[in-house]
């Protein structure tokens, strides 16, 4: 933008200077590039060889070019002068130094000093260089991609996710770049998806072929039966249509996970009880069409296969299951996050707390202490040069994800809590140094330790005795928390009973979104 790059020769600077070597010239650059500061040259001669680039060297040829102008290097000598400097051998480099000064001395009849110096300045530069055919085809591509970002932004975005399609981390920085274009993406839906990354009239629809484990071949057939035959019209329809070879357990979970199949069957818990019983039905229908061709005359006839009842699910996945299971399809949070279920006590820390998607602005405009409340997705523990474990945290938030250092004394002290699998809120270090953001945990605590701490009694109705097994299911799991809990039933005559559960529970928010999949129950909370 300062440059305001008017022709393929001002772009490639700037790819030529967007690097760390060169990167402390740009200002100098654009600059001289507008006539505000004079072009200068260390030495008349090197004005032949930087007169292009407003006198600052950005090519490695140049370098080769100033050795030739200045101390007479050969071709071929200017090219392992610039190999030493790329690998900055201290020997070589010595040896190159005193061949150069010597040189110059002699041809251009400056002091050593002065030769030193532009020696100096190529050095600097020569290590982070690119070659100048390296540097345009870089900026051919550059202008390109530039170009169809600008004018066709859903179908460069579509085309990018689809190259990266294997690959979720990448996928996941492309969607956080899709949001900040204000480009919707639409989730991958049975009727409506393609095999790659679609681009529809709303938005860009995500690619089933992204989805971890779901078969690019298996994908491509499912969509070509659609395409072909019409949409699907129910579960059983969906099934009749399709070959064994191409589905199976593995991708169809894949589907119910990611949501693919909702339009069809919204609940997700009973598709996966009845996972067996769909692929049985799959196998059987085949088995039957196969049958019907090649029997004595070819004759298609109708079929006897009746199609299956499918059990009830003993109860709908809460929001926590459901976004868990679509994490570990996508790579991902993908139609939500975890963290908005704790929007109210997230309210009370106020602008206290930053969003992950924003610390590497707050490392960039100097950084310091700040509190963000995340998840923790992926653990790596790696050790010191001393022995000591410390681990590297990918966390995210409603807004993105990044990685967290707990360095060894933090990691002993929080490692139960880190591998819980719930919120924590971190008050963390940041800082960059223009290259690299860095963020250490200074501090953790449970968000839902929190949450749970602050309910002191939960009343429980009771409409389905159904449910009891489940619910006891659920109350073992939150034992030794803080909160006192009831049981109310009404019995047939009218009559009441209410039953108060031994001992305090830990009853946080994942501990609510499970009570409140349970069909029949009435929850009543007390702060």
């Amino acid at each position: 933008k300062k440059i305001a790059v008017q022709n393929m020769h001002e772009l490639a600077a700037v790819v030529c200077l967007y690097r760390p070597g060169p990167m402390e010239l740009m200002d100098d650059y654009v600059e001289r590039h507008h006539g505000k500061t004079p072009i200068t040259y260390a030495h008349p001669a090197l004005e032949k060889v930087l007169n292009t680039t407003n006198g600052i060297a950005i090519y490695q040829e140049q370098v080769m070019g100033m050795a030739r102008e200045m101390a007479g290097y050969s071709l071929g000598e200017a090219d392992l002068l610039r190999r030493a400097m790329g690998k900055k051998k201290k020997e070589e480099m010595d040896r190159q130094r005193k061949i150069f000064v010597e040189r110059s001395t002699e041809k251009q009849g400056i002091d050593e000093e002065k030769a030193n110096e532009i020696f100096d300045v190529m050095a600097n530069f020569a290590g982070y260089g690119f070659n100048t055919a390296h540097t345009y085809c870089y900026t051919l591509i550059s202008y390109q991609t530039g170009w169809l970002k600008a004018h066709y932004p859903k179908e460069f975005m579509a085309a990018s996710m689809t190259m990266d399609r294997g690959m979720s981390d990448k996928v996941l920085r492309l969607l956080r770049e899709c949001q900040k274009m204000e480009i919707p993406m639409l989730p991958p839906t049975l009727n409506e998806a393609q095999p790659m990354f679609s681009v529809e009239e709303g938005g860009i629809r995500y690619a089933l072929t992204a989805l971890k484990g779901s078969g690019e071949e298996a994908m491509k057939a499912m969509v070509a039966e659609r395409e072909e035959n019409g949409p699907y019209k129910d579960l059983f329809d969906l099934m009749e249509r399709q070959d064994p070879q191409h589905i199976n357990k593995r991708q169809l979970e894949v589907l119910i996970k990611a949501g693919v199949l909702d339009v069809l069957e919204p609940n997700r818990a009973k598709l996966m009880t009845n996972l067996e019983t769909l692929l049985g039905y799959c196998q059987n229908k085949f088995e039957e069409k196969n049958s019907n061709q090649i029997g004595l005359f070819g004759g298609g006839g109708e079929s006897t296969l009746a199609r299956p009842t499918l059990k009830e699910a003993e109860s709908a996945w809460d929001n926590f299951e459901k976004l868990e299971n679509e994490h570990s399809i996508f790579g991902f949070y993908f139609s939500d996050h975890p963290m908005k279920s704790y929007e109210k006590e997230l309210a009370r820390y106020g602008s206290a707390l930053t969003e992950v998607s924003n610390l590497p602005a707050f490392g960039e405009s100097g950084g310091g202490t700040t509190k963000i409340a995340v998840i923790v997705q992926k653990k790596r523990e790696v050790k010191t040069k001393s022995g000591n474990r410390m681990a590297i945290l990918t966390v995210s938030d409603a807004s993105g994800q990044d990685e967290v250092v707990l360095f060894p004394e933090m990691y002993a002290q929080s490692q139960a809590m880190v591998d819980g699998g719930t919120p924590l809120v971190m008050e963390v270090a940041v800082s960059s140094d223009g290259d690299r953001l860095r963020i250490s945990a200074e501090h953790l605590s449970s968000l839902e330790q929190a949450t749970a701490d602050e309910r002191k009694t939960l009343t429980i109705h009771v409409e389905n005795l159904a449910m009891m097994e489940r619910l006891k299911g659920v109350m073992d799991a939150q034992k030794a928390g803080s909160t006192q809990c009831s049981l109310v039933y009404q019995l047939p005559e009218g009559k009441k009973v209410n039953i108060k559960l031994n001992g305090s529970f830990h009853i946080g928010q994942k501990a609510m979104a499970a009570l409140q999949s349970l069909d029949g129950l009435l929850i009543q909370e007390g702060r």
